[in-house]
């Protein structure tokens, strides 16, 4: 979203001695899984110890309803990419802006199924 390959941010990130990396908001939890893809291509490819990953969606795109934001994502729809995040080397997943106990609900029930 702000124009930083998580490429670079992983370079960084491991740099400055993270303890864990991951990516916030923005995006949508579709792209999350795109980056943590990325983190773990690149750290493979380059021969780097990649940290515990860290997802954390908004909730979609937010949309001006009636002078409104909405975030349009629900929590079934939402948690239906936790199996793809998990497989892209996610160990915390959790919400940003438009998520809610419904949806931090909804993760926990596939996560447990896996």
């Amino acid at each position: 979203m702000m124009g930083v390959s998580p490429a670079d941010v992983l370079a960084l990130g491991l740099e400055e001695g993270v303890i864990a990396l991951g990516s916030n908001c923005g995006n949508g939890i579709e792209r999350m899984v795109e980056v943590l893809e990325e983190f773990r291509t690149t750290a493979r490819k380059e021969g780097m110890v990649l940290p515990p990953l860290i997802a954390r969606a908004n909730a979609g795109m937010p949309i001006l309803v009636e002078d409104r934001t909405v975030f349009p994502e629900g929590p079934d729809e939402m948690a239906a990419f936790v199996p793809a995040l998990i497989g892209a080397g996610a160990r915390i997943i959790g919400g940003c802006c438009g998520t809610g106990p419904a949806h931090i609900a909804a993760f926990g029930r596939i996560i447990r199924k896996a």
